[in-house]
């Protein structure tokens, strides 16, 4: 998933975090706004 598909996840549903799930449906993590920040480029 790319940097900018997150922060429209974000605005569309109206968040400030996304839960990262793994292919069989467990929580594995969480993304905020800072976190997309800091990812490199």
């Amino acid at each position: 998933m790319s940097a900018a598909s997150v922060i429209e996840q974000l605005l569309e549903v109206g968040v400030h975090h996304l839960f990262v799930i793994d292919p069989s449906g467990i929580v594995v993590g969480i993304i905020s706004p800072v976190d997309v920040l800091r990812k490199p480029m």
